[in-house]
């Protein structure tokens, strides 16, 4: 396709990257804000969803920046020196690698690098709209009726734009890395981190094969090879490590070991006497906490569930069933269940402040490599009892009790699962 013929001191304009990446970033962070906002979420785990989101959305600006569709900042123009002999609208003509640019991004004097592979001025390739300069600016403005044509053939070479200081790129990677071990886990984190970096690269060559290297639909498959990557790196992460303490430790709901028999539940030893109507279920033997647990809280939500069912379902693995596991779990039950990390008493009363029971996890010490004893165990809420702040718990090992606040927070790993589009029924 012909395109307008270049002249002396047109301009010449680079992708809007650190504006699209800031935008990118501010957009993302404020959509998070509003929803930490609506779900009630704080803490440590609060500043890592927007820090999260903040770095996504910088990331996924600044390749949008670089689509061919995204228009162009002015950067600079095309100052010398112009053929001396061919004039376009009475403007010096421009040839590639003879004439340079000043480009206001870059310190160096920048050569005109591409141009028409079938029009010549001074036996030099013929430059127009869209041909670049080495540092990959764009000629963004030409003459209004001189259109030149020819594929465009490149005659220098040409380096990446590189509009963004290392350093933002590394912040955007420290907020991003760090953001998913606070809400994951380090081995989700990774995992994700991983699968991204391969999906990223192998859907670049696939859409570099099929659109063209530098194309906007190689960029489209990088970003969705990324994307697709990272989920799918977390999430096969996540069934075979996802909890989000050491490696070493044991998961949620490891009741295999010899540490984790009822005799070593903390709870049991200090809860105060509790009667409720609400279902009480004992695993036994069984390393299925989670599942009896789940059981539970369904039969709360006038759903009732078989243990046995859930089992078959997702069975225990390793000694237990870990977070993400009950989560898809509780999915196949039509409950939308969030697992997160980082939690304290206060958000454990805001979970359950509506009723609806949730699922934590204690340990003998949660500080601990290995933590030891590692429980799931229902809370239905956070009450006074004689002056006491305590919480109500429902423990699969067939028992329930008020636990004090200060023994509870002695033993709460901070990790829970809040079932959130639902409510408990009413009694009729």
């Amino acid at each position: 396709m012909a395109q307008a013929a270049a002249r002396l001191n047109d301009p010449i304009g680079h992708s809007p990257t650190m504006s699209w990446l800031l935008g990118g970033l501010i957009a993302a962070a404020a959509i998070a804000v509003a929803a930490v906002a609506v779900v009630g979420t704080g803490g440590l785990a609060a500043a890592a969803i927007i820090g999260g989101a903040a770095a996504a959305g910088g990331g996924i600006g600044e390749v949008m920046s670089t689509m061919s569709w995204a228009p162009k900042e002015e950067v600079g123009n095309i100052t010398t020196t112009g053929s001396p002999n061919v004039f376009t609208n009475s403007l010096r003509a421009i040839r590639a690698h003879l004439d340079t640019a000043k480009c206001d991004k870059h310190t160096d004097t920048e050569k005109v690098a591409t141009g028409s592979g079938k029009v010549f001025i001074n036996s030099w390739p013929a430059a127009r709209v869209d041909d670049k300069t080495t540092c990959s600016a764009t000629i963004t403005k030409g003459s209004p009726n001189v259109n030149i044509g020819g594929e465009t053939v490149q005659t220098d070479d040409m380096h990446a734009e590189d509009l963004v200081p290392t350093w933002v790129h590394v912040a955007l990677f420290v907020v991003g890395a760090g953001a998913a071990v606070v809400l994951a886990g380090p081995v989700v984190a990774a995992g994700g981190l991983i699968g991204g970096i391969l999906g990223g690269m192998g859907g670049g060559w696939v859409g570099g094969k099929i659109f063209g290297e530098g194309s906007d639909g190689q960029k489209w498959s990088m970003l969705g090879g990324g994307l697709l990557g990272g989920f799918l790196g977390a999430k096969g992460a996540g069934l075979w490590k996802p909890t989000s303490v050491s490696p070493k430790a044991a998961a949620p709901g490891d009741d295999v070991h010899p540490n984790a028999d009822v005799g070593r539940n903390p709870f049991t030893r200090t809860g105060l006497p509790r009667n409720t109507d609400r279902l009480v279920l004992n695993q036994g033997q069984k390393p299925t906490c989670g599942q009896n647990s789940m059981a539970m809280i369904m039969d709360t939500l006038g759903k009732p569930v078989e243990v046995g069912a859930l089992i078959d379902r997702v069975p225990p693995a390793g000694g237990g069933t870990t977070m993400p596991r009950m989560v898809s779990l509780f999915r196949t039950e039509d409950v939308k269940a969030m697992a997160w990390t980082g939690r304290n008493v206060n958000d454990v009363a805001k979970y359950t402040s509506k009723g609806v029971p949730i699922m934590a996890v204690i340990a003998d010490n949660p500080k601990a490599n290995p933590p030891g004893f590692l429980h799931y165990v229902v809370v239905d809420g956070v009450t006074t009892r004689n002056g006491v702040r305590v919480v109500a718990i429902r423990d699969p090992h067939g028992k329930q009790y008020f636990q004090p606040v200060s023994k509870f927070e002695q033993h709460f790993t901070g990790e829970v699962i809040v079932p959130r589009n639902v409510s408990v029924p009413r009694r009729k």
